[in-house]
């Protein structure tokens, strides 16, 4: 697996990709999978980010038979803020492409849907 990550305090790029193709052995397991996220801040307590995952197309085995689950393109984007040294704000769009994106056969994602809430930290 390859990754990077940059820490500077204003902007956070990282990424990741790893293959486990293995022809005819794994089940459930995408050929390839990438994901990429960036992070900007707007003011030092007022953050945006998105988040992207592409995924190859896997097989999964379902009653003696091979299944052909598509490839995946999930992008999401999101803000958070800061409101005090504990808690956070924020929300999040998630799956913007509105795809029919499937993590195990059978099990298939919502489509477009948003995510709100507070982070509080202890």
């Amino acid at each position: 697996m390859y990754s990077f990550e940059d820490a500077d305090p204003v902007d956070n790029v990282s990424g990741a990709f790893s293959s486990t193709y293995t022809p005819g052995m794994i089940y459930d397991r995408p050929d390839w999978e990438a994901s990429f996220s960036l992070r900007g801040r707007i003011t030092p307590r007022w953050s945006i980010y998105s988040s992207n995952t592409f995924r190859g197309k896997f097989v999964a085995w379902i009653q003696s038979q091979d299944k052909v689950v598509p490839a995946t393109i999930d992008l999401n984007i999101g803000t958070d803020i800061q409101t005090s040294d504990k808690i956070t704000v924020f929300a999040e769009l998630r799956n913007l492409l509105n795809r029919k994106n499937y993590i195990f056969y059978g099990y298939q994602t919502q489509g477009i849907n948003c995510l709100m809430g507070i982070k509080c930290a202890l």
